[in-house]
């Protein structure tokens, strides 16, 4: 383990930094912006054959909160989780994902709020050398030091105020 931590040393390939905040609450506005242009930047070069075919290893749900009352004692029906689709690039050090609805159409389903939540499947991603990715959370829990296990997948997610 070097000095920049357990995530980042040389030994492993990993998500390093991401263009969201875990566990933010957003604006419907702001998180229908945000979901244009979601981006991770990787610790290593990725293998030059999925920046030409870049596998679709990312999703992206919306699990919109219940209009229903809690002060009838009543369980409230439960919800449809929508899938937000959306198409995958890859450069070198970087991964994106660009939301492929229109930006009205994404305000209108995020408008209830929720929870967005976006899952990165790392065991489809390898680098220059055909090593694995790890789902270790270095890029959310900066501040811990999180087990490098190749693959599994990353998951996040931030909040939308309706």
């Amino acid at each position: 383990m070097g000095p920049a931590g357990p995530g980042l040393d040389q030994d492993w390939a990993v998500i390093a930094k991401v263009s969201w905040r875990h566990e933010a609450t957003l604006a419907v506005s702001d998180a229908a912006t945000l979901l244009q242009a979601l981006r991770c930047n990787l610790s290593r070069p990725i293998h030059p054959e999925l920046q030409s075919t870049p596998p679709d290893v990312v999703q992206v749900w919306f699990e919109p909160l219940s209009t229903g009352s809690a002060a009838t004692g009543q369980a409230k029906p439960p919800l449809t989780i929508l899938t937000l689709n959306g198409n995958v690039q890859v450069a070198a050090q970087t991964l994106s994902w660009a939301c492929a609805h229109p930006a009205g159409v994404l305000s209108e389903s995020l408008a209830r709020g929720g929870r967005v939540l976006i899952r990165i499947h790392c065991g489809y991603l390898y680098d220059a050398k055909r090593r694995l990715f790890s789902a270790a959370l270095d890029a959310i829990l900066q501040q811990l030091d999180t087990l490098h296990l190749p693959g599994g997948a990353l998951e996040s997610w931030f909040f939308v105020k309706g």
